[in-house]
């Protein structure tokens, strides 16, 4: 799937960084969080990825998250929207570069009957 090549490259990219802040993230690393994918529309936790850790009225980093066990489908335009087949879509080991306003709208549901598990690295 191109899709899922294409986060790859992105993702290979940013490993071939020689250090933080030269690839496609700047900063250095900051807060984690792991979240369980399931049947419900799910995004980045309010309070991560905040320019003030744990802060959720300050403005969003960016931030590296990996899709891990199973399938997901994923959505960038809308922090209400539940992604399905016709949003794009996330295999394991692919991973997702995102900025600040795209964190604040990621959404993700599983694409199988098994939960799916996003590992999420903030960078400040």
């Amino acid at each position: 799937m191109l899709t899922g090549r294409l986060l790859l490259a992105l993702g290979l990219a940013l490993l071939a960084a020689p250090a933080y802040g030269q690839g496609l993230i700047q900063g250095t690393p900051a807060d984690e969080e792991t979240i369980t994918v399931s049947s419900a529309a799910i995004g980045v936790t309010s309070t991560v990825c905040r320019a003030n850790v744990g802060d959720a009225t300050s403005a969003r980093v960016g931030a590296m998250i990996q899709v891990k066990g199973t399938a997901i489908f994923f959505a960038l335009h809308s922090a209400a929207a539940t992604p399905d087949a016709g949003d794009f879509d996330g295999n394991p080991g692919d991973i997702l570069i995102l900025t600040g306003p795209a964190v604040n709208k990621l959404r993700m549901i599983r694409a199988t009957a098994v939960d799916a598990t996003a590992k999420v690295q903030c960078f400040q």
